[in-house]
């Protein structure tokens, strides 16, 4: 999973990003902006950067954590060197570019992070400074250094490319963020109802999903009941509001994204 991980964030970078001028922040874009103006493959660039970040790391991370994102940062800037030298995906649109490149390494992120480590650059520096500065969230700093990175493409490549270049990140974060989170998306749906036994039946039967009662009290009239939560998955969600309307007209329902799911759904 490292190494595919590593070798999707490469493609993404050397065949989409590079090739569109696209400054997407991170090492991939400090090595892209370097690349445009001093002629410098990517890999090498990449390679520079990590090296101190790697070294500052090594007394404040555990071996585990280190040895992984060293593994993980090698594969990255080995599949950087080889794809940036063989022929590229010919792609005209940059917003297909863009789209592309950030479910190419939002994919990769997700899987090189879900297996314990990172390919260094900003997120490999976000977390030596919460070391170092516990108060500083990494997300922060990843933002930081990602906005300014950006800028600088903008500086570089003109403002609309940076644009494109938001929009690629967008849809990295997007992709990663699913595959952390288990990929399901779903709907947490919260009926207070009368007729809890027939609406919880009505899940079990018709949507064939779980539901689980929740003994609850109004504030109002400081009057007990009981609640039914489930979660069901976005297509199944009019159904289920279809079946509580029929069941009990008066019932009262919270609806909530759910953006992942454990278990069996």
């Amino acid at each position: 999973m490292t190494a595919l991980g590593a070798f999707l964030i490469a493609l993404g970078a050397a065949h989409f990003a590079e090739p569109a001028g696209l400054v997407t922040g991170g090492a991939a874009g400090i090595a892209i902006i370097i690349e445009r103006v001093a002629k410098v493959p990517l890999f090498i660039t990449t390679l520079i950067i990590n090296i101190p970040l790697f070294a500052a790391a090594g007394r404040k991370m555990g071996f585990r954590f280190l040895s992984s994102s060293l593994y993980a940062t090698a594969l990255y800037t080995v599949f950087l060197g080889i794809l940036e030298n063989i022929g590229h995906i010919a792609v005209d649109d940059i917003l297909v570019s863009a789209a592309v490149s950030g479910v190419l390494t939002g994919a990769g992120l997700g899987l090189v992070i879900k297996c314990g480590a990172t390919t260094g650059g900003t997120d490999m520096l976000a977390m030596l400074i919460k070391n170092y500065k516990p108060h500083i969230k990494p997300a922060t700093v990843i933002n930081i250094t990602d906005g300014a990175i950006i800028l600088a493409g903008a500086t570089l490549l003109g403002a609309e490319r940076s644009f494109y270049a938001i929009l690629s990140v967008a849809v990295s974060t997007f992709v990663m963020t699913r595959i952390l989170e288990g990929g399901s998306a779903a709907k947490g749906v919260l009926i207070i109802t009368k007729k809890a036994e027939e609406i919880a039946a009505s899940i079990n039967t018709s949507l064939e999903r779980g539901a689980t009662f929740i003994p609850v009290r109004g504030a109002y009239k400081n009057t007990g009941g009981t609640a039914v939560f489930a979660a069901v998955s976005e297509r199944q969600l009019p159904k289920l509001i279809a079946a509580v309307k029929e069941i009990d007209s008066s019932a009262f329902a919270v609806i909530n994204d759910i953006r992942g799911v454990l278990g069996d759904f």
